[in-house]
């Protein structure tokens, strides 16, 4: 089983094809995949129906769960004797029988911030969302680069949007669009960092509503593995992979392993970092894949 949220979209859509495809290989092809639409009432259900079905194992992907709860399902699905494996960077230390797959979210930042300085870029602006996976890894990549540059970083924080499997947000944290539309108004960025797709679709729909365009009018970095940076977003935008598709295969290797009689003495927590492909850069209004070690 893989139990995850909008696994049609974006870094969900990656890690379902990459498991799939590591399943595939192995000549699995009784995998189900559930998804919770981001909705607590859902997971329960999903969840009741797998502790009672002859489920060899399950693959956890929901970026929204905190910790604490993530936790909790962790050690439920291990009490019951389910091999899982989550990919999430919250839990460093999965229980027995389970393991963890940790996108370097960290290492991705760091790189898009190094090559907007590269750029001649030093009023650059990081979007953060509130309770998303990885969020707290790509901002420390972010501002640990622009330390290193002696820069000053600068991190605006918004709100999640919807509720139920996202933790609550504090009053006091202004909405995404709020976020992107005052970053983008203000013109006191010469770029913008989204750190998530969320935040990406935000800056571009501020940028269009006010007649503006990247870059002449300001440059947008974006993190993500997503097609429509590449042939929908007018003008493209430049960005930097993160290796969910890589993460699903893994995924499927552990889990298999797991579920056999290979699991003694296995590395349980795996980090991936970008591709050496990873960096996406806009030029004369295409995107050309840039070698990392070139960069």
């Amino acid at each position: 089983v893989m139990l995850g949220s909008h696994l049609g979209s974006d870094s969900q859509q990656a890690l379902a094809l990459g498991f799939h495809d590591g399943m595939m290989e192995e000549t699995i092809g009784d995998v189900v995949y559930l998804d919770t639409c981001l909705r607590q009432d859902v997971l329960d259900y999903y969840l009741e129906t797998i502790v009672r079905s002859p489920v060899r194992g399950v693959a956890v992907c929901l970026p929204l769960l905190p910790r604490v709860r993530l936790r909790q399902l962790a050690e439920s699905l291990t009490a019951q004797d389910i091999p899982c494996v989550f990919i999430h960077n919250a839990l460093r230390e999965p229980p027995a029988g389970s393991a963890t797959i940790y996108v370097d979210g960290h290492r991705a930042a760091a790189l898009a911030t190094e090559i907007l300085w590269q750029r001649g870029h030093r009023n650059i602006v990081a979007i953060e969302m509130d309770g998303i996976m990885g969020q707290r890894a790509r901002v420390a990549g972010y501002v640990d680069t622009m330390r290193a540059y002696g820069g000053t970083p600068r991190v605006k924080q918004s709100m999640s949007p919807s509720p139920d499997l996202r933790p609550a947000a504090p009053v006091d944290r202004p909405s995404l669009r709020d976020v992107a539309d005052l970053a983008v108004a203000s013109g006191e960025a010469s770029a913008i960092l989204a750190l998530s797709s969320s935040a990406t679709l935000e800056v571009m729909r501020a940028f269009h509503v006010r007649g503006l365009r990247p870059p002449s009018d300001g440059s947008v970095m974006a993190l993500g593995c997503w097609d429509w940076m590449h042939f929908v977003a007018s003008p493209p935008i430049s960005h930097v992979t993160l290796p969910y598709y890589e993460a699903g295969r893994e995924a499927s290797r552990l889990l298999l392993t797991l579920t056999g009689d290979r699991s003694a003495g296995i590395e349980r927590t795996v980090s991936l970092e970008p591709g050496d492909e990873a960096l996406h850069c806009v030029d004369n209004g295409t995107v050309a894949t840039v070698p990392v070690a070139a960069s």
